[in-house]
């Protein structure tokens, strides 16, 4: 009952804030936000890392698995689908870079201009993001509205037949990407607590991680460039994608047949880039 009692004063004190008031600034408003992270030691951080990424992984095979008919999977072991997989670490190293970029000229252009972008973003939405913190309805409602684009896009996509890996995550960016910024916002200025926060993030990333697992193995079928040519010990040419590799095959895909299938690699004479045998 007391704890009852303290949350409906919690929540009608926050009502009552004012967004002006929530927004006022303290000059030790950074390290207020990163103390907690300041008690996890070396082999904490290791150990939480190590989960996340086994997770993640997990994930993306789940949904990776299921546009894959048949039960392939069952030819790959666990240290088979955890391996590092060299094409996502490319694809995320470039987009790192290019993030990277894009900030280091947005802080350039601040320095020289005296215009910072970052800082005048969080004064048109940091604001409005605190509304939605103090007003339930108004946020179910943009949730709402929120998912139903998401939908819509995503429907879209399917539609019109986006394979782009890049091009069918849009959505799922924007949607996660939303809704994290609203609550690291409510986190930042104590509307909420920091597992609230942590809650959001994990489920945010593993709803990313298997929405990427449909997307990246559409996004391999469907690239012309992926086909290779595949010589086997009887000396016949097999022109496939090659999907992933096992500790004891490879998974292949037919793009003449649209058929998946997995060969041993004890089959295999060569593999070349590109089409036709040498």
């Amino acid at each position: 009952m007391a704890s009852k009692a303290y949350d409906e004063e919690r929540h009608r004190e926050l009502l009552a804030r004012d967004p002006d008031e929530v927004l006022a600034p303290d000059e030790h408003s950074d390290q207020a936000v990163f103390a907690p992270l300041r008690n996890i030691n070396l082999a904490e951080s290791l150990t939480v890392l190590t989960l996340l990424y086994v997770c993640t992984i997990a994930a993306f095979n789940a949904a990776y698995f299921t546009n894959v008919p048949g039960n392939f999977v069952e030819f790959f072991s666990l240290s088979d689908l955890v391996q590092t997989n060299i094409p996502m670490i490319q694809y995320f190293l470039g987009l790192a870079f290019c993030y990277f970029m894009i900030g280091l000229a947005i802080s350039f252009l601040a320095g020289v201009t005296g215009f910072d972008l970052r800082e005048k973003v969080q004064d048109i939405t940091e604001p409005l993001v605190i509304k939605y913190h103090l007003d339930n309805r108004a946020f179910w409602i943009a949730f709402g509205f929120l998912l139903l684009a998401f939908h819509l896009v995503t429907g879209m996509f399917h539609e019109f037949g986006v394979t782009s890996f890049s091009v069918a995550m849009i959505p799922t960016v924007v949607f996660q990407g939303v809704l994290l910024y609203f609550f690291w916002v409510g986190y930042k200025f104590e509307m909420i607590p920091i597992k609230t926060l942590i809650s959001a993030s994990l489920l945010s990333l593993f709803t990313s991680s298997y929405n990427a697992g449909h997307a990246w193995i559409k996004s391999q079928i469907a690239a012309p460039g992926q086909v290779q040519t595949i010589q086997d010990k009887d000396g016949l040419c097999l022109e496939r994608n090659i999907l992933r590799s096992s500790s004891s095959g490879l998974l292949l895909y037919n793009p003449s047949l649209k058929q998946f299938e997995f060969r041993s690699k004890d089959g295999f004479k060569a593999i070349y880039d590109g089409h036709g045998c040498v």
